[in-house]
Protein backbone atom coordinates (compact mmCIF):
# COMPACT_ATOMS: atom_id res chain seq x y z
CA UNK A 1 0.00 0.00 0.00
CA UNK A 2 1.08 3.65 -0.79
CA UNK A 3 -0.01 6.91 1.26
CA UNK A 4 -2.45 8.37 -0.73
CA UNK A 5 -3.59 11.26 1.50
CA UNK A 6 -2.59 12.45 4.91
CA UNK A 7 -4.69 12.99 8.04
CA UNK A 8 -7.35 15.60 7.62
CA UNK A 9 -7.67 15.54 12.06
CA UNK A 10 -5.39 15.24 14.55
CA UNK A 11 -5.65 11.57 15.55
CA UNK A 12 -6.79 10.00 12.20
CA UNK A 13 -4.92 7.94 10.30
CA UNK A 14 -3.49 8.97 6.90
CA UNK A 15 -5.85 7.28 3.82
CA UNK A 16 -3.65 4.19 2.75
CA UNK A 17 -4.66 2.58 -0.89
CA UNK A 18 -3.02 -0.96 -2.61
CA UNK A 19 -0.53 -0.58 -5.77
CA UNK A 20 -2.37 -0.74 -8.75
CA UNK A 21 -0.63 -3.65 -10.96
CA UNK A 22 2.38 -3.44 -12.32
CA UNK A 23 3.61 -1.19 -9.28
CA UNK A 24 4.81 -1.90 -5.89
CA UNK A 25 6.64 -0.56 -2.38
CA UNK A 26 8.19 -2.06 0.38
CA UNK A 27 7.42 -0.10 2.92
CA UNK A 28 3.79 0.43 4.04
CA UNK A 29 2.55 3.65 5.03
CA UNK A 30 5.84 5.89 4.19
CA UNK A 31 6.07 5.93 0.06
CA UNK A 32 3.62 8.45 -1.44
CA UNK A 33 2.83 6.56 -4.36
CA UNK A 34 3.86 3.22 -5.74
CA UNK A 35 7.03 2.26 -7.95
CA UNK A 36 6.95 0.59 -11.27
CA UNK A 37 7.86 -2.62 -11.26
CA UNK A 38 11.57 -3.89 -12.96
CA UNK A 39 11.05 -5.56 -16.52
CA UNK A 40 14.02 -7.65 -17.02
CA UNK A 41 15.64 -7.05 -20.22
CA UNK A 42 15.64 -9.82 -22.78
CA UNK A 43 17.73 -7.93 -24.89
CA UNK A 44 20.72 -8.54 -22.40
CA UNK A 45 19.16 -12.36 -22.17
CA UNK A 46 17.83 -11.43 -18.75
CA UNK A 47 15.03 -13.84 -17.30
CA UNK A 48 12.24 -13.25 -14.68
CA UNK A 49 13.46 -15.49 -11.62
CA UNK A 50 10.80 -14.01 -9.06
CA UNK A 51 7.79 -11.91 -10.24
CA UNK A 52 6.96 -8.59 -8.98
CA UNK A 53 4.51 -8.31 -6.33
CA UNK A 54 2.62 -5.20 -4.44
CA UNK A 55 5.27 -5.19 -1.71
CA UNK A 56 8.89 -6.64 -3.95
CA UNK A 57 10.27 -5.86 -7.24
CA UNK A 58 11.40 -8.15 -10.40
CA UNK A 59 14.06 -9.94 -9.28
CA UNK A 60 15.73 -10.42 -12.36
CA UNK A 61 18.63 -12.88 -13.23
CA UNK A 62 20.24 -15.45 -15.51
CA UNK A 63 19.59 -19.07 -17.54
CA UNK A 64 21.50 -21.64 -16.09
CA UNK A 65 25.10 -21.86 -17.32
CA UNK A 66 24.85 -18.34 -17.62
CA UNK A 67 26.08 -15.59 -15.19
CA UNK A 68 25.85 -11.68 -14.81
CA UNK A 69 28.49 -9.60 -16.40
CA UNK A 70 28.15 -5.48 -15.79
CA UNK A 71 26.40 -3.33 -13.50
CA UNK A 72 23.65 -4.49 -10.55
CA UNK A 73 20.90 -3.23 -12.77
CA UNK A 74 22.19 -3.37 -16.59
CA UNK A 75 23.82 -6.87 -16.16
CA UNK A 76 24.41 -9.00 -19.25
CA UNK A 77 23.64 -12.76 -18.65
CA UNK A 78 26.87 -14.47 -20.74
CA UNK A 79 27.28 -17.94 -21.46
CA UNK A 80 29.52 -19.90 -19.14
CA UNK A 81 32.74 -21.53 -20.52
CA UNK A 82 32.54 -25.29 -21.08
CA UNK A 83 35.54 -26.07 -18.28
CA UNK A 84 35.11 -28.97 -15.80
CA UNK A 85 33.98 -28.51 -12.60
CA UNK A 86 36.42 -25.93 -10.62
CA UNK A 87 38.11 -25.00 -13.91
CA UNK A 88 37.70 -21.48 -14.87
CA UNK A 89 39.40 -20.84 -18.40
CA UNK A 90 39.76 -16.92 -19.89
CA UNK A 91 41.68 -17.65 -23.29
CA UNK A 92 41.56 -13.71 -23.88
CA UNK A 93 44.91 -13.80 -20.71
CA UNK A 94 46.34 -16.25 -21.85
CA UNK A 95 46.31 -15.03 -25.33
CA UNK A 96 47.97 -11.59 -24.25
CA UNK A 97 50.47 -13.37 -21.67
CA UNK A 98 51.79 -14.85 -24.75
CA UNK A 99 51.96 -11.61 -26.43
CA UNK A 100 53.88 -9.77 -24.07
CA UNK A 101 56.39 -12.94 -23.76
CA UNK A 102 56.97 -12.54 -26.92
CA UNK A 103 57.79 -8.95 -26.76
CA UNK A 104 60.13 -8.82 -23.63
CA UNK A 105 61.93 -11.93 -25.69
CA UNK A 106 62.20 -9.52 -28.70
CA UNK A 107 63.16 -6.49 -26.35
CA UNK A 108 65.89 -8.47 -24.65
CA UNK A 109 67.46 -10.20 -28.08
CA UNK A 110 67.52 -6.58 -29.47
CA UNK A 111 69.34 -4.66 -26.66
CA UNK A 112 71.90 -8.06 -26.27
CA UNK A 113 72.84 -7.58 -30.01
CA UNK A 114 73.01 -3.70 -29.43
CA UNK A 115 75.44 -3.82 -27.10
CA UNK A 116 77.03 -6.46 -28.57
CA UNK A 117 77.66 -4.56 -31.91
CA UNK A 118 78.49 -1.39 -30.13
CA UNK A 119 81.29 -3.53 -28.54
CA UNK A 120 82.62 -4.55 -31.81
CA UNK A 121 82.28 -1.11 -33.87
CA UNK A 122 84.01 0.47 -31.10
CA UNK A 123 86.53 -1.83 -30.01
CA UNK A 124 86.26 -1.67 -26.97
CA UNK A 125 86.12 -4.76 -25.26
CA UNK A 126 89.65 -4.99 -24.45
CA UNK A 127 89.33 -2.02 -22.19
CA UNK A 128 86.70 -3.66 -20.10
CA UNK A 129 88.95 -7.22 -18.93
CA UNK A 130 88.79 -7.80 -15.34
CA UNK A 131 91.98 -8.40 -13.68
CA UNK A 132 91.82 -11.65 -12.11
CA UNK A 133 94.33 -13.96 -11.92
CA UNK A 134 93.16 -17.58 -12.97
CA UNK A 135 94.82 -20.80 -11.17
CA UNK A 136 96.43 -22.66 -14.39
CA UNK A 137 96.63 -26.54 -14.17
CA UNK A 138 99.04 -26.39 -17.49
CA UNK A 139 101.52 -24.69 -18.42
CA UNK A 140 100.04 -23.85 -21.79
CA UNK A 141 98.84 -19.84 -22.22
CA UNK A 142 95.23 -19.03 -21.73
CA UNK A 143 93.99 -18.73 -24.59
CA UNK A 144 91.69 -15.87 -26.06
CA UNK A 145 88.57 -17.43 -26.23
CA UNK A 146 89.04 -17.88 -22.57
CA UNK A 147 89.96 -14.43 -22.03
CA UNK A 148 86.84 -13.59 -23.43
CA UNK A 149 84.80 -15.41 -20.70
CA UNK A 150 86.21 -13.21 -17.98
CA UNK A 151 85.12 -10.34 -19.96
CA UNK A 152 82.35 -7.97 -18.35
CA UNK A 153 80.61 -5.53 -20.11
CA UNK A 154 79.10 -2.69 -18.32
CA UNK A 155 78.15 -0.40 -20.69
CA UNK A 156 75.21 2.41 -19.59
CA UNK A 157 71.69 0.63 -20.05
CA UNK A 158 70.53 4.27 -21.73
CA UNK A 159 73.34 3.51 -24.77
CA UNK A 160 71.95 0.13 -24.95
CA UNK A 161 68.85 1.45 -25.59
CA UNK A 162 69.52 3.91 -27.91
CA UNK A 163 68.05 3.41 -31.09
CA UNK A 164 69.97 3.96 -33.93
CA UNK A 165 68.74 2.17 -37.47
CA UNK A 166 71.86 1.23 -39.64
Amino acid sequence: TYKSKDCEWSGQAPVCLPCPNGTFTAVDNIMEKCFQCTRCRTELQQIEKTPCTLKQDTVCGCRKNQYQFGEADFFECKNCSPCANGIITNYGNLVLGIILAIFVVICVVYIVNKAVKLVQKNGIASSFYSCVSLPQTSKEPVSEVSKMMIVRVSLPLSTMLTWDPE
